[in-house]
Parts: C-alpha cells; sequence; structure tokens
C-alpha cells in the first residue's frame, strides 16, 4: 500500500473489523500528539478507577519546522518530535507503539449525515447500534477530503425526541444523525510522515478545536451548546459543540504572533522583547485609558503607552469581527449557546474573557472543566485543554467499545472485506 494512503488504513476496533475484535479493551495507555507552531506536545495517559484520564507522563519541545500548524520541514519537526516523546516515555517509563493526533488542518467540514436501520417491532440491541455505526465508516475519501472521525450526533426511533441510548426500546425504525469530520488529505501526508520517521502509528486523528472545546466544558454545557475559541500563535480555531459533538469548525489565520509581530513593528522593538512586553500587560481593557506593565522587570524599555494601546485595540477588534462574522456567516446562533470557553496561550491577555463577555453577551470560561489534577504547576491548563479532551474521547469510545459485541470471525472478515474493496 502506498505509504500517503496509511492514513486511509483503518486503526480502531470499529474500522480494522475482525482484527481489533480480538485485543480487549483494557486500561493501556495511549498517548496524544499535538503540533503547536510554538511547542509541541506529547502526553500519555490512563483511566484512573473512574474512568477518568490520568497523566502518567509528557514531554514538550520548542516546535521547530511548523508554520500554521502545517509541517513545513519533515527533518526538523522530526527531531523535536523525536526529544518530546524521549520525554515523554521516559516520565511515564512506557514505551509507544501507536499515538493520537491533534490535527488543526486548513479547512475542516462538518457533514450531518443520517442513516436509518429497519428494526421491524424488535428491541435496539447492541449488534443493531454496532451495524449502524459501521455504516459510516465508507467512503473515508470524498474527493480531496478525508474523513477524520464520525461522531454521534442523535439516535431517534420512529418519531421520537433525540436519544442518547436506544438499547432495549422497541420500535420500527431507529436512525442515527452522525457528524462526519473531514479534512484536506493533502494536509494529513506530512503528518503521516512524521509519524512514520518516529516510528509510531496512527491511532486516531482528532480536530483540534474540537479536543479543546471538550477539554475546557463542562458535561452539562456540552449537551446545551458550547462555543470554543482556542488561540495559538498563527491560528485561531473555532468550534461548536452540541451533544458532545462538534456541528461546526472553522480556522482563522489569526493568533497570538499577530499581536506581537504588530508590537514589534510599531513599537521599533525586536520579536523576542516585543513578546516579553506582550506578556508584561495589565488589563487590556484599558481601565482609565491606560495599560499597565510589569515595573519589576528591568530589562524591559520604557515604550510609548498609547501607541502600544492602540496596537492591542486594533488586533482585538480585528479578531472579534472576524469570529463573530465567521458565526453570522454560517448562521451560528452563538447567542444561544450556553459557555465560550477560551483556550491556547493567545487567551492570556487579561480582559480578553471580559471583551468577549461584552460582545458576545455569553458566560465566558477561561479555565479547563475538566483539569488534570497531577498535571504539573508548570503546565497551563488551558493550553493543555485539548490533550485532555482528547483523553476523554478516546476513553469514552473505549467504554464504548468494550460494551459492543464482538462478532464472528467470519462476519467480520466479510465487513472489513466491504469496506476496503467495497
Amino acid at each position: 500500500m502506498d505509504k500517503k494512503n496509511r492514513l486511509q488504513r483503518p486503526t480502531n476496533a470499529l474500522k480494522s473489523g475482525w482484527e481489533d475484535f480480538s485485543k480487549s479493551f483494557d486500561n493501556e495507555p495511549f498517548a496524544v500528539l499535538s503540533l503547536g507552531s510554538e511547542t509541541i506536545r506529547i502526553a500519555i495517559f490512563c483511566r484512573d478507577k473512574n474512568n477518568r484520564p490520568l497523566l502518567m507522563g509528557f514531554g514538550t519541545a520548542p516546535s521547530l519546522g511548523i508554520k500554521n500548524g502545517f509541517i513545513v520541514d519533515l527533518r526538523a519537526c522530526r527531531d523535536r518530535a523525536l526529544a518530546a516523546l524521549s520525554q515523554a516515555e521516559q516520565n511515564a517509563e512506557h514505551h509507544l507503539k501507536k499515538i493520537t493526533v491533534l490535527f488543526s488542518g486548513p479547512s475542516p467540514a462538518v457533514v450531518m449525515k443520517k442513516y436509518n436501520l429497519t428494526l421491524n417491532g424488535s428491541a435496539v440491541t447492541r449488534r443493531h447500534l454496532l451495524a449502524l455505526n459501521q455504516k459510516f465508516w465508507s467512503p473515508k475519501m470524498v474527493g480531496d477530503y478525508h474523513l477524520l472521525y464520525p461522531i454521534p450526533f442523535d439516535y431517534r426511533l420512529d418519531n421520537s425526541p433525540a436519544l442518547k441510548n436506544p438499547l432495549g426500546l422497541v420500535g420500527q425504525k431507529l436512525s442515527l444523525t452522525m457528524a462526519m469530520i473531514y479534512e484536506e488529505r493533502h494536509a494529513l501526508e506530512n503528518i503521516d510522515g512524521l509519524l512514520q520517521k518516529i516510528n509510531l502509528r496512527p491511532s486516531w486523528l482528532l480536530d483540534e478545536a474540537m479536543a479543546s472545546a471538550l477539554g475546557m466544558t463542562a458535561v452539562d454545557e456540552q449537551e446545551m451548546g458550547a462555543l470554543s475559541l482556542h488561540i495559538g500563535a498563527e491560528t485561531t480555531n473555532i468550534a461548536v459543540i452540541k451533544n458532545f459533538c462538534p456541528i461546526f469548525l472553522y480556522r482563522l489565520p489569526i493568533g497570538g504572533r499577530a499581536l506581537t509581530l504588530a508590537l514589534a513593528k510599531n513599537l521599533g522593538l525586536d520579536v523576542k522583547t516585543a513578546e516579553a512586553v506582550k506578556r508584561s500587560f495589565g488589563d487590556i481593557t484599558g481601565q482609565n485609558g491606560q495599560l499597565s506593565f510589569a515595573t519589576t522587570n528591568p530589562l524591559l524599555p520604557k515604550i510609548d503607552e498609547a501607541a502600544a494601546m492602540a496596537v492591542v485595540t486594533a488586533y482585538l477588534s480585528n479578531l472579534i469581527n472576524q469570529v463573530t462574522g465567521v458565526l453570522e456567516k454560517y448562521n451560528i446562533n452563538y447567542r444561544q449557546l450556553a459557555v465560550l470557553s477560551l483556550s491556547g496561550g493567545g487567551t492570556k491577555l487579561k480582559g480578553l474573557d471580559q471583551l468577549l463577555r461584552e460582545k458576545l453577551n455569553r458566560r465566558v470560561r477561561t479555565t479547563p472543566a475538566n483539569p488534570l489534577s497531577n498535571l504539573p504547576r508548570h503546565a497551563d491548563g488551558t493550553e493543555f485543554a485539548g490533550m485532555v479532551g482528547a483523553a476523554l474521547f478516546i476513553i469514552k469510545k473505549q467504554l464504548n467499545q468494550q460494551q459492543m459485541p464482538k462478532p464472528s470471525l467470519l462476519r467480520n472478515l466479510v465487513a472489513w472485506a466491504r469496506k476496503n474493496y467495497g
């Protein structure tokens, strides 16, 4: 099989048919890789006794060869990924063979697709649910778009309201609506190349915006609907989730580094000093028309606060206008969502939450609703939110797979052949 098509091969229990059904889904450690434009992170998790993610170890390395979420220099990125991998495996005392990748591509797409299953008056069993879920794995390619993962949105039995779990209910027809998460195939090819060079197989491919939203919000917020903004160094990821499922994903080519570069240009600073100045800001809402700066660092130069305020105001206005413009363009009624969550390094500006609260008229969450109890103090929770969200997603799938029936070898061989060869 062509190496570039390796990501199209089935890799989990529902996708690989008979092969993985022979395995028991015990508490085997799993890992998550996040390729940021500033930092590469790898975390190794397991499930605790309450089926919550428990961090076993993690590694970080400054990014190199990554721009706007893309791998542009495979060799440089490989070296940094290997450094983070070595650190994570050493901390966890566990050798990885496969890994989940948080993917942040240029143009994610969510397509809602519905399939029906005839019951003829029988009760819904786990085999019915398995058969219904398997319908969504093919085709994996639609034009130049690759299926990252289908996520259940809701079940409906005959004309009933949406159901979370239809097991045991009796009816004539069961339908399942799935959110099909797609991304451009070409954007995934370097991810595959990187994993081959660090000798790891892809376990899952998850959208980073979705994972960040799951890590930042509580279950009740996910059920009611939540808007998530993950502001990284070079991009801002927008996600709207409902019922533990993304219903809208978007990428904006603007991140925290844009403010750093604007400060450097307008204040006559080098980029490193501009970044230090940005991190020293007080309340960016400009109480009394002034920005406040840390005075305890003698290395920071004196700057024109009025000029700095103008730069920050222009950056924030552009960011907020782009976010609201996208939501309105795609008819996303953000005023009906329960909460707005902020994550990523670009959300550390003091007062940003207040500005967004006033602009969007929504409650704003700035701390993860699903924190890791054993996360080291030097690790920022909001920057780790995507990895926690991915861990929650994986654990949920593991638990669901444990409950699924294990069909016969012949039946799985037939299902595998149909999905891969039509």
